[in-house]
């Protein structure tokens, strides 16, 4: 949910802005995104920018759905 102090971005129809929480401390990342991104390009670029607490990796989650590296955004309906 999105409050009224943060920022609206607009973006272009296929750009996409995703905002990755962390849960195990809250740090959270946003990313512009095409929609055609593939998930294991967004975990890359997630590893790199915030840094893994644990050696196994990370699942990313969208609607109770363990994403999937070979699918996009688009294919889980993240706009």
């Amino acid at each position: 949910m999105f409050s009224s102090t943060e920022p609206v971005i607009n973006t272009p129809t296929d750009q996409v802005s995703v905002t990755v929480v962390r849960k195990s401390d809250g740090q959270s990342v946003t990313f512009v995104l095409d929609e055609k991104t593939h998930i294991h390009d967004l975990k890359h670029e997630l590893k790199r920018r915030l840094k893994p607490q644990f050696n196994q990796g990370c699942r990313l989650i969208f609607r109770d759905k363990v994403l999937k590296g070979k699918n996009t955004l688009k294919h889980y309906g993240i706009k």
